[in-house]
C-alpha cells in the first residue's frame, strides 16, 4: 500500500477552484443534508467567510456544515503552517464526507469522484507531512474518532443513519490501522524519495526530494 503519492504534472489553481468545478455535485450533496430546506445556490455549501473567520468560529460551525468545508479549512491551516491541525481537520472531513456518501449514495459515482479529488489535492500534501511521524499520525486519527463520537453531526444524522455512521468510522479505523501496520514501509518510501521539508513557503507548496526543494503548487 503506497501512502506517498506520485507528484502530479500540474497542480490545481486552488482548492476552492477545484470545488468550483464540481458545484453540481456539491449542490446535490448539500440537498441531501438533514438541515437543508432551501433552494441550493452555487455557494450554499460553503461557510461564509471560511477564508478569514477566526478558527474558533469556523470550528463552531463545522459540525453542522457540508463536509466540503472541512477540506477548505484543512487547506487553509496547512497553507498557514498549522500542519498538525490541518491533519486533524482533514481526517475529520474525510470521515464526515464518507459518512455522508454512505447515508446518501445517489449519485454515487459523482460523490465518490469529488471525495477522491479532495484526497488527491487537499489530502496529498497533508498526508505526506503526516507520514514523517506515523505514531503521531495514528494518534491524530484516534483524536478525530473521539471528536466525532462526542460531537453532534447536524448535516447527516447519526441516529437516522446509525449503520452508515459506524461503517464510516470503521473505514477510518482501517486507514489508521494501515498506517500503523505499514509504518516501516512509509518511512522506507520517504527515504527512497528523499522527502525532507513539507509545507507551504511564500504561498508555494514545497516538498524536498533528495535534498532539492521543489515548488509544486501555488497555495
Amino acid at each position: 500500500m503506497s501512502f506517498l503519492c506520485r507528484r502530479s504534472s500540474h497542480a490545481p489553481r486552488s482548492i476552492a477552484a477545484l470545488i468550483g468545478l464540481t458545484l453540481v455535485v456539491a449542490c446535490s450533496l448539500v440537498s441531501a443534508g438533514t438541515t437543508s430546506s432551501t433552494v441550493v445556490t452555487a455557494d450554499a455549501w460553503r461557510i461564509e467567510g471560511i477564508e478569514t473567520l477566526p478558527p474558533a468560529e469556523i470550528e463552531r460551525q463545522l459540525p453542522n456544515a457540508n463536509p466540503l468545508n472541512y477540506f477548505l479549512y484543512a487547506a487553509r491551516l496547512f497553507k498557514n503552517g498549522e500542519n498538525d491541525k490541518a491533519v486533524f481537520w482533514y481526517h475529520a472531513g474525510e470521515l464526515r464526507f464518507k459518512f455522508m456518501l454512505l447515508a446518501h449514495p445517489s449519485p454515487p459515482d459523482a460523490g465518490q469522484a469529488l471525495f477522491e479529488s479532495m484526497q488527491a489535492t487537499v489530502g496529498r500534501p497533508i498526508s505526506i507531512y503526516a507520514g514523517s511521524d506515523t505514531k503521531k499520525w495514528a494518534d491524530q486519527i484516534n483524536a478525530v474518532l473521539q471528536w466525532d463520537a462526542s460531537t453532534p453531526n447536524g448535516f447527516t444524522s447519526k441516529a437516522d443513519y446509525r449503520r452508515q455512521w459506524e461503517d464510516a468510522r470503521a473505514w477510518l479505523v482501517a486507514v489508521r490501522d494501515q498506517i500503523a501496520t505499514h509504518a516501516d514501509e512509509i518511512q522506507k518510501q520517504r527515504a527512497q524519495q528523499g522527502i525532507g521539508q513539507v509545507g507551504v513557503k511564500n504561498g508555494v507548496y514545497i516538498e524536498e526530494h533528495r535534498g532539492n526543494a521543489r515548488g509544486l503548487a501555488s497555495a
